[in-house]
């Protein structure tokens, strides 16, 4: 099996990582085109198609190495881009390069001139075989990151409270959503935040705030957070909704909430299938801000640990840039359709999560 790779096509670039967005490679963002609103992004390989270069290396998980430049897989790609034309009705021409690499390079450019401005191209290793993957950003929801806060299950009866878990329990699943226990930057901030505070320090938001951490590692919010990751109380989630009696406006509104968002507990795909870098860099300094940083549970969203999480994520949105939900799609030869975002799935998730995450964040006491 094959490491998955991101082909490199034009001359080679440096990295890029500027704030303005503004530098993009010349594979992924043609000149004539400005995808994903504006995004950075950095250069793929280091390894670029060059005319004196006749083969391009990949390794594979045992380290050893084999030519992805070979005729077989420029006539793949090439008799993909005919048919792809052919499915658009558009009649085009192939001149080939003088080498494989400069034939290739002329089958992205010549790709690139038949697709709609708001689909992006890239040419990608999979199954041992070169495809040309088209791409396409699905539309983002209204908050920048998608922390849903489960602190108002500490103010809510027991039944409704089970309920609530029962509910986020298999939401979390289904799109594969984890917790802030679980984000790559956990140790460090229990580390950092701790670092800047004097044990002997008597300052009553110090100590609050090393209350809180405590309770992060070992006390409550850990216990409630590994609760709902771990435990659901009712298989049926959709009855249980509907036996439960709110007792006033919140809860009702809650109710219909998780009513609303029953799709979201049994998706054809999770949300996170959709989380495609079309701007994959192998070895970046910085790395993009992945969708599952997005996307998470949280215990608060305004405490110091939820607080010196958005730090991080900010810091690294200077440097790098975001992953969105996208749709792709593999052209082969014998491709039978035009490529198309018919699933909206992520519009849905993102339009729910705007009202459910707001309705949670406002229990009034």
């Amino acid at each position: 099996m094959q490491t998955p790779e991101r082909i490199t096509v034009g001359t080679a670039r440096k990295a890029t990582h500027k704030s303005d967005r503004e530098a993009l490679s010349l594979r992924s963002e043609p000149a004539k085109k400005n995808y994903s609103a504006q995004r950075c992004c950095n250069s793929f390989l280091k390894t670029t198609f060059q005319s004196t270069v006749p083969s391009f290396i990949i390794k594979d998980y045992g380290e050893d190495t084999f030519n992805i430049i070979t005729q077989e897989n420029y006539d793949f790609l090439r008799d993909s881009y005919f048919r792809y034309a052919e499915l658009l009705n558009v009649k085009v021409d192939h001149t080939p390069g003088k080498t494989l690499n400069e034939s290739i390079n002329h089958l992205y450019y010549e790709m690139q001139t038949i697709l709609s401005d708001n689909i992006g191209l890239n040419i990608e290793m999979y199954d041992s075989r070169l495809h040309f993957t088209l791409w396409k950003c699905h539309r983002w929801g209204t908050c920048k990151l998608y922390y849903f806060p489960v602190k108002f299950l500490t103010r809510i009866n027991n039944g409704l409270r089970r309920i609530a878990i029962s509910f986020l329990n298999k939401f979390m699943h289904a799109n594969r959503i984890g917790s802030i226990l679980d984000c790559d930057e956990h140790d460090c901030i229990m580390e950092c935040v701790l670092m800047d505070y004097d044990t002997n320090e008597a300052d009553k938001e110090i100590i609050r705030d090393r209350k809180r951490i405590e309770s992060y590692q070992s006390g409550a919010i850990h216990k409630l957070l590994r609760r709902v990751e771990s435990k659901s109380y009712h298989n049926d989630i959709h009855t249980a909704l509907h036996g439960y009696k709110p007792v006033n406006a919140w809860e009702s509104k809650f109710i219909d909430a998780m009513l609303d968002g029953m799709e979201f507990l049994e998706p054809k795909k999770p949300i996170m299938h959709y989380a495609y870098d079309p701007y994959y860099d192998n070895d970046p300094d910085i790395r993009p801000v992945g969708l599952h940083r997005q996307i998470c549970i949280v215990y608060e969203e305004d405490d110091i640990v939820t607080r010196t999480l958005i730090d991080f994520i900010n810091s690294d949105y200077q440097e790098s840039y975001e992953i969105i939900p996208v749709t792709t799609m593999k052209l082969t030869p014998k491709t039978e359709s035009l490529f198309k975002i018919s699933d909206e799935y992520p519009e849905r998730f993102f339009q729910w999560s705007d009202k459910f995450i707001n309705i949670i964040s406002n229990l009034e006491s």
